[in-house]
């Protein structure tokens, strides 16, 4: 008995503890997203004002007298179709081609234009009609026959045309914030052209009225 009271008195022996698992200090810091290195901005140099400017006008004459150059071959033709008559034997309705084949070519290239610019790119084309433009009018001063003056006026179009179908989006690109001021300088320049060539025709060249070189020079309202 007595060595069950004992037992019944003996202290219970504690529970065993057991220590939480720790945790590594390296495990426990959060790695920092690793950032990918930007590329570095081109170093924007500051245009003096007075250059910008200087562009800008040198701009704006370009465009003016492009656009006042692609007119005046077609226009000087009615008021000079006497004298052309007397120099090539070209009947009115020959004659009549040498502003038909200029407009149906601008019509045509106009749908071509944005297929073509994206080929070439737009200055390329601008500068090979310019020289198309050149030639065709320098062309004028040699020709013999009504068939040769209807071929420049094929080559005059075709300038004329691929000029009209991309220098719109030159013009957009180039003045983003001005567009429609430049363009509507472009268009007065366009019809200006026009009637100046009209105009200026019969007068340019009188004393060669009775030959092509009297009128051939006046596309460019000399």
């Amino acid at each position: 008995m007595a060595g069950s009271g004992g037992a019944k008195n003996a202290p219970m022996s504690a529970a065993p503890t057991f220590a939480a698992p720790t945790t590594p200090a390296h495990c426990t810091q959060q790695s920092a997203p690793r950032l990918m290195p930007m590329p570095s901005a081109p170093v924007q140099r500051d245009v003096p004002r007075g250059t910008a400017q200087a562009r800008r006008l040198v701009l704006l004459a370009t465009i003016a007298v492009i656009g006042l150059n692609l007119r005046p071959f077609m226009t000087a033709v009615g008021p000079l179709s006497g004298q052309i008559h007397a120099a090539t034997g070209l009947d009115l309705a020959r004659m009549s081609l040498l502003t038909l084949v200029p407009m149906l070519l601008m019509g045509v290239v106009a749908f071509a234009g944005p297929a073509l610019q994206g080929r070439f790119g737009a200055k390329p084309l601008v500068i090979a009609a310019l020289a198309a433009l050149l030639a065709g009018s320098g062309a004028r001063l040699f020709v013999e026959s009504g068939n040769q003056l209807i071929a420049t006026a094929a080559v005059l179009g075709l300038g004329a045309a691929i000029i009209q179908a991309v220098f719109p989006g030159m013009i957009k690109g180039l003045f983003p914030h001005q567009t429609g001021m430049v363009m509507g300088l472009y268009s007065g320049m366009l019809m200006g052209g026009g009637a100046l060539g009209a105009q200026l025709a019969p007068a340019s060249r009188p004393e060669a009225a009775i030959g092509i070189s009297g009128w051939a020079g006046s596309w460019s309202c000399r």
